[in-house]
């Protein structure tokens, strides 16, 4: 990682308004808003403009019913701040909305001259502030892109000295052609997409949330948590963390990715030094009671330390691929102290990761492994080291058995992927994970969308009519990938 940014220049001229070379030490380089009442900016550039906080704009409410509009044709680019809020920073009861086409917050950056704070390369939400960013980006690129800070490359969301002061960003699509992306951002320190910092003194606490629907989170660079790092606050014995939730919250407007649209995805993302040494750090890190909820997502060609680790905390994981990843350690790290952590993995396949450790998950306290697919031949499946009482795993299929529970629905085998060479990790018809498991009450759906408890003609139901792992097989005949037999139709056994 380098701390040099080569920036192409984005198209400029096209707006109403060109806001530029503004500079200052304090708020605000090109805008600085302050009060009640709405602010709208459309079709303008705000860009090269240099403040303390808030390079571009610096927008922070003192009332209620504040609101910033970035619309249509806005570019907020290559702006500075000495302290926090490279292309943006807000704050207070005000609530920001990002979704028109066209709009994009690129090559900003946030120094943190002499190390302090130096948080949101790309915007700074500091709470009860709330951010809601649905733009598909401009110039063909995503709507946070290219940012850098010492924390949150992309977005920092910073919770304020307040009990609700908790700080929020919700990222959603609009566009089902163009997913809402947080992309190629870099921290020094933590969270190279998404950094977030509860505030906790002992008797205020305020908590940051992000929440994101149909996103990309891809190719973010930094020592720790190159995609989402969720940072702890401790006081007196007590330590308060983040939430995170991946399609695990709603928002009106929001919409589903096309077919064929890559989507939900985090990938590409690197830890390294900013001198370009690799580090150990996570894809997704948690610490001190944060929560991650996430469902229907993947985590593909990330690099570094684990795709996920949790220090005390909570991880709920449902209908997820964990593939192709590269690791210094565990796949997976879950970790205890004062706090128990509680790990839950639903659904989910984990194959075709390049492990440097015996181990492809490592779990303390309470861990729950269900429905699910983890094919990493030479390795073995789990390192428990909490009480044998607090572990449940049940209907799964892996290349290893020897490190899991004894169990009739726990199976060793190969799952028979359509094609894991080139990325495709559907079962085919004849795989032993095609209607393996009990069926579940309501309507379940797998990665792509699809209704699970599919029940396929010609395989037996082992256990019931579920297939494990991220995907199910659905009843189209003939829709069968490369891999399959002459006879996928429904009536294949092999």
């Amino acid at each position: 990682m380098s701390s040099a940014r080569t920036e192409p220049a984005l198209p400029t001229g096209r707006s109403a308004l060109n806001i530029t070379q503004g500079n200052t030490q304090n708020f605000g380089g090109g805008i600085y808003f302050s009060g009640n009442g709405n602010l709208q900016i459309l079709e303008s550039d705000i860009v090269n403009n240099t403040a303390g906080y808030g390079g571009g704009i610096f927008a922070a409410a003192t009332g209620t019913d504040a609101e910033l509009i970035i619309g249509g044709g806005t570019t907020i680019s290559g702006n500075t701040a000495l302290y926090s809020g490279g292309g943006l920073l807000i704050g207070g009861p005000l609530e920001m909305t990002m979704i028109d086409a066209g709009t994009i917050i690129a090559f900003n950056e946030a120094l943190g001259v002499d190390g302090i704070t130096g948080h949101g390369g790309g915007m700074e939400v500091i709470g009860p502030a709330i951010a809601y960013i649905g733009s598909p980006g401009a110039f063909g690129l995503p709507a946070i892109y290219g940012n850098s800070a010492r924390y949150g490359g992309g977005i920092s969301v910073d919770s304020a000295a307040s009990d609700g002061a908790d700080g929020a960003v919700k990222l959603f699509t609009t566009d089902p052609n163009n997913p809402v992306g947080v992309t190629s951002n870099t921290a020094s320190i933590h969270g190279g997409g998404i950094y977030l910092q509860p505030y906790n003194d002992g008797f205020d606490i305020a908590i940051p949330t992000l929440c994101a629907l149909d996103f990309r989170i891809t190719d973010n660079l930094a020592e720790d948590g190159s995609a989402i790092y969720e940072d702890y606050q401790t006081n007196v014995g007590l330590a308060y963390g983040s939430y995170v939730y991946l399609n695990q919250c709603s928002q009106p407007g929001a919409v589903r990715c096309a077919a064929g649209v890559e989507c939900n995805v985090i990938s590409g993302n690197g830890t390294s030094t900013l001198g370009g040494d690799p580090t150990n750090g996570a894809t997704i890190q948690l610490l001190g009671d944060s929560y991650l909820y996430a469902s229907r997502f993947q985590m593909r060609d990330n690099a570094g330390g684990p795709v996920i680790h949790s220090e005390e905390s909570q991880v709920y994981i449902d209908s997820c691929l964990i593939a192709d990843n590269q690791t210094s350690t565990q796949l997976i790290n879950i970790n205890s102290g004062f706090e128990a952590s509680d790990t839950k993995i639903v659904n989910c396949t984990i194959a075709n990761n390049t492990i440097a450790s015996t181990d492809v998950i490592h779990a303390i306290d309470t861990f729950l492994l269900h429905d699910s697919i983890v094919y990493q031949p030479g390795n073995l499946t789990l390192a428990y080291s909490g009480n044998l009482a607090n572990v449940d795993v049940a209907y799964v299929l892996s290349g290893d058995t020897s490190s899991l529970p004894a169990d009739p629905s726990i199976i060793a085998g190969d799952p028979l992927f359509v094609d894991a060479a080139n990325g495709d990790y559907h079962l085919r018809m004849s795989s032993p994970a095609v209607d393996f498991a009990p069926p579940v009450t309501g309507d379940d759906r797998d990665l792509d969308g699809l209704p699970r408890d599919q029940d396929m003609p010609g395989a037996p139901d082992v256990f019931g009519n579920r297939d494990l792992g991220a995907y199910e097989r659905q009843q189209q005949p003939f829709d069968c990938g490369a891999a399959d037999t002459l006879f996928c139709n429904g009536f294949d056994l092999l």
